[in-house]
């Protein structure tokens, strides 16, 4: 039995897929915990797994708006933020884990895993194509660099970096990726109950561009 940290956000789409792997690994026999911002607790407790509150990193709520270059900069600086990082090697130091899952725009806490040299996984909970491209181009790399994150080599540095979708839907699964990038094909996890059934109805399908309160999604 392997003991398993899961370090997440509040970003909304980004938390199924890991309490999806999250729900596999646990079947499978391995003890699973999650590190998170303190409002994801409900959720997270309520799927059965441990969990323990950021205490240094930025307060964040996916359903708060936060428009214009404001909000643009407050997200970016929710990636680079070094305080879930700092609560990571804390959690570690009083409860190791044999592997870390970091969700892949937590740039701080790869990173902090990089230096203390702990097994790690980058989860990649969308299109690699799409984040990659976001960690080359466009503000995010630059206040990254000003911190001394490098996004892209921190994800291939990993042991390994799981992508929860189909290869053949990702334009990123049409080239040679580095050897660490692994897709996992879509991740199932349970509907909320409270949902209303479809019944016999057409169904709808909903394509979204993100889950946050950002103008325009």
């Amino acid at each position: 039995m392997a003991h398993i940290l899961f370090v997440t956000w509040d970003g909304g789409g980004n938390v199924p897929p890991a309490l999806g792997i999250a729900a596999e690994l646990h079947r499978r026999g391995h003890e699973v915990r999650f590190l998170g911002h303190p409002q994801q607790r409900r959720l997270i407790e309520n799927r059965g797994f441990r969990f323990t509150a950021f205490r240094r990193a930025r307060p964040w709520r996916s359903t708060t708006a936060h428009p214009g270059i404001r909000g643009l900069y407050a997200y970016l600086s929710v990636f680079t933020d070094p305080g879930p990082g700092i609560d990571l090697l804390d959690t570690v130091a009083d409860e190791p884990a044999d592997v870390v899952v970091i969700d892949c725009l937590l740039y701080g806490a790869v990173a902090a895993a990089e230096r203390a040299r702990l097994p790690r996984v980058t989860l990649v909970h969308t299109f690699y194509e799409f984040m990659e491209a976001g960690a080359k181009r466009g503000p995010a790399p630059v206040l990254a660099r000003l911190k001394g994150q490098r996004p892209l080599r921190l994800w291939t540095s990993s042991d390994l970096v799981l992508v929860t979708t189909e290869r053949d839907l990702d334009p990123a699964g049409r080239r040679d990726l580095p050897p660490a990038v692994h897709y996992t094909g879509v991740v199932g996890h349970p509907m909320p109950s409270t949902l209303t059934p479809v019944g016999e109805r057409k169904p709808l399908i909903l394509v979204s561009l993100s889950s946050t309160n950002f103008r325009g999604q």
